[in-house]
């Protein structure tokens, strides 16, 4: 007869295998260390995403979506998907507290209870004029995008077919992608800055700023892809040539606030 076991393994759920799985990934020496930190995440106009980490997970989860059988048609998969990445991050940090010999949920629950510097962040930096003005830019573009996509499909009942706009294609779609990243790359820029000065060592504080650069860049990024989309949608469709002012006047705004000296 056999003995009963006395061992104390736990199978791995989905979740531990996937985390293997990263892990995994993460020791392939292709992946250029870091190579997504400071881009905009449109893999679709990138040379590089045969050397991005980040590029290689999202195609994983993906695959691994399909074999769920989830698709992409579901409203809330935005959510779902930032609910998993949570629970991710979530259980990497509990195996390496678990490999350092540290009680996890006794760190998470000490951690709770002490109150951070930025805790209060996100209501801190609604307050700069440049993160206002582009919230404000996000809600009106959004506004008009709707407006634009009703407009084509208006007549789609009784005719059959869209408002073809092939001839705008690549200017509506960067707007499209920059326009809700705008305010976010700025709030994050300020973030890393308040960061940096808090930071009390030298060597970490000197990389730190190297890397504050580059968030910057990226929020220039954004607003000067964002720019040349509309003067050229305005050069190309006449008919919008004043929402085109009344939006390229916005962002102007919003990058001379955010290149005054006291924010730079």
């Amino acid at each position: 007869m056999a003995k009963k076991s006395n061992s104390k393994y736990q199978p791995k759920d989905a979740l531990d295998l996937e985390v293997d799985q990263l892990l995994k990934m993460a020791k392939d020496k292709r992946f250029e260390p870091g190579i997504y930190n400071y881009c905009d995440r449109w893999c679709e106009k990138c040379a590089d995403t045969a050397k991005c980490f980040l590029f290689a997970e999202d195609e994983l989860k993906q695959a691994n979506k399909l074999l769920s059988g989830q698709t992409d048609d579901e409203e809330e998969n935005w959510l779902k998907d930032m609910e998993h990445s949570f629970a991710i991050t979530h259980r990497l940090l509990e195996r390496q507290f678990k490999e350092l010999g540290m009680d996890w949920e006794k760190v998470s629950a000490e951690a709770d209870n002490i109150k951070s510097w930025d805790d209060d962040a996100r209501e801190r930096y609604k307050n700069i004029p440049c993160h206002k003005l582009a919230r404000k830019y996000m809600k009106e573009t959004s506004n008009f995008l709707n407006k634009f996509h009703e407009d084509r499909h208006k007549y789609y009942a009784s005719l059959g077919m869209a408002i073809d706009y092939s001839d705008i294609k690549d200017e509506i779609e960067t707007i499209n992608w920059y326009y809700t990243m705008l305010p976010v790359k700025i709030w994050r820029y300020f973030y890393e800055k308040e960061s940096l000065a808090r930071e009390k060592d030298a060597e970490f504080k000197e990389m730190m700023a190297e890397d504050l650069k580059k968030f910057q860049a990226l929020v220039e990024k954004c607003l000067n892809k964002s720019l040349a989309a509309w003067e050229k949608l305005g050069q190309k469709r006449k008919d919008q040539n004043l929402n085109c002012k009344l939006f390229i006047d916005s962002l102007k705004k919003i990058k001379q606030e955010f290149k005054k000296k006291n924010y730079i």
